[in-house]
């Protein structure tokens, strides 16, 4: 028991140091950024099939 809670003590300071270091930097102000990834757009739409109709006389 003591040894999982060791472990368990180990692991949450691993990760509590690997969150200290991941602080985003202070930005100066009036300083713009876009963190969105666009949405990559296909070359073709899948459409129904096309029709030709005739006209009658």
């Amino acid at each position: 028991m003591r040894y999982i809670q060791k472990k368990a003590g180990q692991k949450f300071e691993d990760m509590f140091s690997h969150m200290q270091g991941a602080q985003p930097q202070q930005k100066k102000e009036g300083e713009i950024t876009i963190d969105k990834i666009p949405k990559q757009k296909s070359g073709s739409k899948p459409v129904g099939e096309y029709v030709d109709f005739e006209e009658i006389d």
